[in-house]
């Protein structure tokens, strides 16, 4: 889909929603922009030690953010880029700070670690990623 306009992509989203979420993740026939797309959740939830993934309802809010991006054909939407991830940057803090209360709530004994793991690998990301 390739430069579509926005009603060729919403009729696609509309009729094929699995291909739409698979799309997220990567490109059809194009592995290099599969490859952007897989680090920029890679970079995105790594740092944080992937407790945003324990509160998806409040990664869904910031969902129309990342597909308007991510199904994008622009390969700079796909990278970890401040101007592109400003929007969405917020609800992954917050949904990592849930993720942090519910893993703390479950499994109290593991919240330490994890949180000592994720200081750890933000200070790795920004060393790497300034």
């Amino acid at each position: 889909m390739t430069n579509a306009t926005p009603g060729a992509v919403a009729r696609h989203l509309l009729q094929q929603p699995l291909d739409g979420l698979a799309r997220l993740w990567g490109t059809p026939h194009d592995p290099t922009d599969t490859l952007l797309k897989q680090r920029f959740w890679l970079q995105l939830l790594l740092p944080l030690a992937g407790l945003p993934l324990l509160a998806p309802t409040t990664l869904l809010v910031a969902l129309p953010v990342f597909a308007e991006h991510l199904l994008s054909w622009r390969p700079e939407q796909h990278a970890i880029l401040c101007q592109y991830t400003a929007l969405t940057l917020p609800f992954v803090m917050l949904a990592g700070v849930e993720g942090l209360a519910r893993l703390r709530a479950r499994r109290p004994a593991l919240a330490p670690p994890v949180t000592g793991l994720a200081l750890l690998l933000t200070l790795l990301a920004a060393a790497q990623f300034g």
